[in-house]
């Protein structure tokens, strides 16, 4: 074997593998490559697992006796079948960055789950059990081993129970959590025989959050970063979830992005900058996720106290309507409000005044009421919400509502929950896409005292609203 061919295909080695072991020859399942997964299901046989949307066995033998490569000084692959060289003795792969021997499964491939999604225009987190991110309660876990107020620890136990939001705010975050979790979630799908759906957030537009200072993305706002969007982010989503296509997916698409344009391009030259990059990314994601019918679209709308005033929302409307047209044929389920915030959902002691900045919406359920008015008045066809309540402002009258640097009170808002509101049907959702953390401050014009996470969500916890 060559030198450069040797370094040219351990180099290209790729890090998602399935697995290969004595038992697979028997039963014509892989074995499972994660040694810690989920057991889904016992029998005679083993403990069995899900990965890559198929069932695997966990197991770490290797049939010795069938491993042809032992007599040439090699040993058989154990975690990989990947072939990546075959010469007239064999097929050969590597583990550890040395060759092993490929011992090659005749058996015929698992077939394809048959009961796929034929339709998104549903609402998915009334069809659906809500997974939970396994990496989000060892969060929780971490900031509570920090609490010494028994009372707060239960809280927040309690709070483990809660599906929220996964972000993907990186080409590398894709490769880690997008099929990691959609297995864990079609195990759980499997184990209860219920949908369960699974919330990601988009966030990674060339010139992210460009009127912000700390949120910048790894893509700027150049051609070639939104070739890179296109293809190295937006394609590989789309190609992992085509094989999960049995399994409910929610996006929150692109917090800050369209509200940024529609309220900064022309006093921040970077908002001016990025609109090209926002429009054309938007389009070209609507066009390949929107038309997969398990995948519900909801765009980011911002919230009130950004959007809330009449004179933005008539051009704010027509913004959203040409971005949806733009993508078609895919579709939009709808739109996502207070994405990292912590405007109250419903607090009738807000009114239009100097607290409010003179906001006629200062809350987000009657936010989304007037913004569902403007959309529907341009001819936009799904006009459906799903609401961030992770947070919420306690008003003590004083405070600003919405506020950076944290100055305001802060609890944790209502749980989620599919359709909350008996007379508002075209509400989805109430949603935790980030709990207690809501934006990042203006890290130049806030107090680093305001900026301790564990101090700020042991109060926003025992100011839970409704309580824990």
């Amino acid at each position: 074997m060559k030198t450069s061919v040797i370094l040219t295909i351990i180099g290209a080695i790729a890090a998602n593998v399935s697995a290969t072991c004595d038992i697979e020859k028997k039963l014509g399942y892989p074995c499972c490559s994660n040694k810690n997964g989920k057991v889904v299901y016992k029998d005679e046989n083993g403990n069995w697992g899900v990965e890559h949307h198929q069932w695997c066995i966990f197991s770490d033998n290797t049939d010795e006796t069938k491993c042809w490569s032992n007599e040439l000084g090699y040993p058989c692959c154990k975690s990989t079948t990947e072939i990546v060289f075959t010469d007239d003795r064999g097929n050969w792969g590597v583990e550890d960055k040395k060759w092993c021997g490929v011992i090659v499964d005749e058996t015929k491939p698992v077939e394809e789950v048959k009961n796929v999604w034929t339709s998104n225009n549903v609402n998915p987190f009334a069809e659906s059990e809500l997974y939970v991110d396994p990496n989000y309660q060892q969060e929780l876990d971490n900031l509570s081993s920090t609490i010494k107020d028994p009372t707060v620890i239960e809280k927040v136990e309690k709070m483990k129970q809660y599906s929220t939001g996964i972000w993907l705010d990186s080409i590398q975050s894709v490769n880690e959590l997008l099929e990691s979790n959609l297995d864990n979630a079609y195990a759980q799908q499997v184990e209860s025989g219920k949908n369960v759906l699974t919330t990601f957030v988009l966030y990674n537009l060339p010139g992210r959050d460009c009127h912000a200072i700390t949120t910048n993305g790894e893509l700027l706002a150049k051609d070639s970063d939104l070739e890179r969007y296109k293809h190295e982010y937006i394609d590989v989503i789309e190609e992992i979830i085509k094989k999960h296509n049995n399994q409910p997916i929610a996006f929150v698409v692109e917090p800050t992005s369209l509200p940024s344009i529609a309220t900064f391009k022309k006093s921040t030259p970077a908002c001016a900058d990025t609109e090209k990059y926002y429009l054309e990314g938007h389009s070209y994601l609507i066009k390949k996720l929107g038309v997969l019918p398990n995948v519900f679209l909801y765009l980011d709308v911002g919230h009130a106290f950004w959007l809330g005033w009449d004179d933005l929302r008539e051009e704010t409307a027509k913004l959203y309507a040409k971005v949806i047209q733009s993508g078609a044929p895919g579709i939009v389920r709808g739109f996502a409000d207070n994405i990292s915030n912590y405007v109250p959902w419903d607090d009738a002691n807000l009114t239009n005044g100097p607290n409010t900045e003179y906001n006629p919406y200062p809350d987000s359920k009657r936010y989304i009421e007037s913004l569902r008015k403007d959309f529907v008045s341009v001819g936009i066809k799904n006009v459906n919400f799903i609401s961030d309540t992770s947070l919420t402002t306690i008003n003590n009258g004083s405070s600003p509502v919405e506020d950076w640097c944290y100055n305001a009170p802060l609890g944790i808002g209502a749980r989620p929950q599919a359709n909350p509101v008996s007379d508002m049907s075209y509400l989805d959702a109430f949603v935790w896409i980030k709990p207690f953390y809501g934006d990042k401050p203006y890290d130049s014009l806030c107090l680093e005292e305001r900026l301790n996470t564990k101090r700020l969500f042991e109060k926003s916890v025992k100011n839970a609203n409704p309580p824990l």
